[in-house]
């Protein structure tokens, strides 16, 4: 019966609107997304996700955990097409040089491979 009731869950959870909510005051904030890993380029991990409006959005993440990199070999094209629920926190950075100028570094601090259902 656990397990019945971990597949509902899962299954409701993929198919919820568990987006990226950022905005631009946030700081060193927590968020979960489900999403479909594209790839690694130009030291980018891309993933596709459901964004607020429940389109397709491409999420860019800057650098990746010690843990999820022993899980798993992002660089390698094995994982592309993967869904996975993933953790990361997102941080605001300004450049020193131009202090108008803020960025935000997207880091992955867990990464939990997940069924893939009915769409996304």
């Amino acid at each position: 019966m656990k397990q019945f009731t971990l597949l509902i869950f899962a299954f409701v959870l993929g198919f919820t609107n568990v987006q990226a909510q950022e905005d631009d005051n946030s700081a060193n904030d927590f968020y979960l997304i489900i999403g479909i890993y594209d790839g690694f380029k130009n030291d980018t991990y891309s993933f596709t996700y459901l964004n607020k409006t429940g389109e397709e959005a491409i999420i860019f993440f800057n650098k990746v955990s010690s843990n999820v990199l022993q899980s798993f070999n992002l660089k390698d094209n094995s994982a592309i097409g993967g869904k996975f629920e993933i953790a990361y926190l997102a941080t605001l950075t300004s450049d020193q040089k131009k202090a108008k100028k803020i960025a935000k570094e997207r880091t992955i601090i867990d990464l939990k491979p997940m069924r893939s259902f009915a769409g996304l």
